[in-house]
This record gives C-alpha cells, sequence and structure tokens, in this order.
C-alpha cells in the first residue's frame, strides 16, 4: 500500500509535465545565419546542409565543419582535418555535439560538449538570417 501512495503522486507528476513540456521546434534553427556571445566574445555561424563555418571574434577566416545530424535536436560538427592539426591538443577523431535543449521565436539554447572533454557550455544562438 506505501508503494502505491508513493508511486501514484510520481506518475501524475510525470503525466503533468509530459502534457505542457514545451515543444522543442529545432527544424528552423537547421539552416541559416546565427550570433553566439560567449565570454565576451562574439561568433557568427553559417550553417547550411551539412557544413557550418564558423568566424571566431571578427575573424575573416572561418573554422570549418562537417555537420552530421543525430536527431532533429542534436547535431555533431566535426572540424576539418586542416584545422584539427593546428590544435595540439585536440585529438584527430575530435568532435562537438550541440543538443538544442531549448527554443524560442528567434533563438535557442544549446548544450554543447566534446568527446574530448568532461566540459560542457550552455549557450544562447541568435538566428540572424
Amino acid at each position: 500500500m506505501k508503494k502505491i501512495i508513493f508511486v501514484l503522486p510520481v506518475m501524475f507528476f510525470v503525466v503533468i509535465s509530459s502534457v505542457f513540456a514545451q515543444k522543442l521546434n529545432c527544424a528552423k534553427f537547421k539552416n541559416g545565419t546565427f550570433k553566439m556571445t560567449y565570454q565576451g566574445k562574439e561568433t557568427i555561424i553559417v550553417r547550411n546542409g551539412n557544413q557550418q563555418q564558423q568566424y571566431y571574434d571578427g575573424s575573416k577566416e572561418p573554422t570549418i565543419y562537417a555537420v552530421k545530424w543525430v536527431n532533429s535536436c542534436t547535431l555533431n560538427l566535426i572540424p576539418a582535418q586542416k584545422r584539427v592539426k593546428e590544435l595540439k591538443d585536440v585529438p584527430s577523431n575530435a568532435y562537438l555535439t550541440q543538443k538544442i535543449i531549448k527554443t524560442s521565436k528567434n533563438s535557442y539554447t544549446q548544450l554543447t560538449s566534446a568527446n574530448f572533454s568532461k566540459r560542457t557550455i550552455t549557450t544562447e544562438i541568435y538566428k540572424i538570417k
């Protein structure tokens, strides 16, 4: 009987949470031009199909990534091998995983992790085109 008293409120909470949970609209952020600010530095991101270019802090030379969508709200970014060779602490099989965890009209919040680090970063990305 005690188990039922415990389980029923938990099940009720799960059902109510799923009913009121925000639906993520990730599709509108698959392609486009975006702006992100992290640690006071601006990055312009241009994502089109299976390629993403990132212009860090006003740079004219982009960092190029291959884009592989894992699902509708998660993508892996694989840096071009030329860039990996320039970074001494990054393994040759490096990739970043970006998971969209919240969407709004013109922006989304993503959680970024890397297969070579335990660190995660949460940032808000604004669609500008």
